[in-house]
């Protein structure tokens, strides 16, 4: 499989749709959603259709959003633009005949962003179970073609999910993937992905910007379970579905086991995070 990395290059956003306007939607600040502004003509009607969606909050201030949505009218068309707290902008393509339509072209994004999000924020308090990542080839920077290899150990035998989220926040399933069999790692014992034996390549393809890997453990078959995960070879892919839902239960579990993590940092935990970042450009 090949990974893609990257943003679109930045686009300057209309000076009629930059400040957000009151929907009749907007809420407190929720760190467990993906906070929006929107702005434009057609803001008030797509406010009242992605309001509806359970990852979503609409907030009122610039300071409080993870994501501003300027909406552009266009006679019958609309059209609109993303732009996120570092102000790069992610236009959406296409023009929508309906804020229904334009919802839907939004959504994907939207969820990836959110996911992004989750997996960032992803956190475990400290304790004796513990992992390394970094690249295997030293460098923070690629090229578009270049090969990229993730090298991850842990101090107890677990169960590794890693995890690459681009610039845009789509998110990639690096491992395990279909060429791995199983994702168990020894204590102690660094494992590359690919190896050099391995049959396929990461290779860095568009958008390009800054990629953030993150690497999940769990102790044991039960916690990999309690992840929705099977844990037998030949049972795992790459795919958008799966990463998901690997970002959504681990974020759970950890809420749910951090309160019995052990304090002491002798005793180790059920579950370990792990991450770095790297950038990419053409």
């Amino acid at each position: 499989p090949s990974t893609s990395a990257g943003t679109p290059a930045p686009t300057s956003v209309p000076s009629d749709v930059q400040e957000s306007v009151s929907t009749g939607f907007e809420r407190p600040y929720d760190r467990n959603k993906l906070n929006l502004t929107c702005s434009g003509d057609g803001a008030k009607a797509l406010a009242a259709v992605i309001a509806k969606w359970d990852f979503i909050n609409l907030v009122s201030s610039a300071e409080s959003r993870d994501l501003s949505v300027a909406v552009n009218k266009n006679g019958s068309a609309l059209s609109a633009l993303l732009t996120d707290l570092s102000g790069l902008t992610y236009p959406v393509n296409g023009q929508s005949s309906s804020p229904e339509d334009l919802a839907k072209n939004l959504q994907d994004l939207l969820q990836s962003r959110f996911l992004q999000k989750k997996l960032a924020s992803l956190k475990v308090p400290k304790s004796a179970f513990q992992l390394t990542v970094r690249l295997a080839d030293g460098k923070a920077e690629y090229r578009k073609g270049d090969k990229l290899r993730v090298s991850f150990g842990a101090t107890h035998d677990c169960y590794v999910f890693v995890l690459d989220v681009q610039p845009d926040g789509s998110v990639n399933l690096l491992f395990p993937n279909p060429y791995s069999k199983g994702n168990q790692v020894r204590a102690g014992k660094e494992q590359t992905i690919p190896a050099v034996v391995d049959d396929y390549d990461i290779e860095i393809q568009p958008p390009f910007g800054t990629d953030l890997i993150k690497v999940i453990a769990v102790r044991s078959e039960e916690d990999a379970r309690k992840l929705g995960l099977p844990t037998k070879p030949g049972e795992f892919f790459s795919e958008k579905q799966n990463a998901r839902q690997i970002i959504l239960s681990a974020a759970n579990q950890v809420t749910t086991q951090s309160g019995s993590t052990p304090s002491k940092l002798d005793a180790a935990g059920p579950v370990a995070v792990a991450e770095l970042t790297y950038q990419t450009r053409e």
